[in-house]
């Protein structure tokens, strides 16, 4: 995930988009440390959703990474 932020730091997001990660783990406060410390306005962090409202998010999204 730290490659994602990595990406989101070079990308041109004029047009309004943003990155969401959801849910939770080991490494999450880091990631959000980091966003922070590098001012990524556009990056937002979720907690854990219920698999409904994750089924509205994935059909609004251009695209997804799913660690696996």
């Amino acid at each position: 995930m730290n490659l994602v932020l990595a990406a989101v730091r070079k990308v041109d997001f004029a047009g309004g988009m943003r990155v969401l990660f959801v849910g939770d783990g080991p490494v999450k406060q880091d990631l959000i440390a980091q966003a922070q410390r590098d001012g990524l306005q556009n990056v937002q962090f979720l907690d854990p959703l219920p698999h409904a409202q994750i089924s509205s998010l994935l059909a609004r999204a251009d695209f997804c990474i799913v660690p696996l």
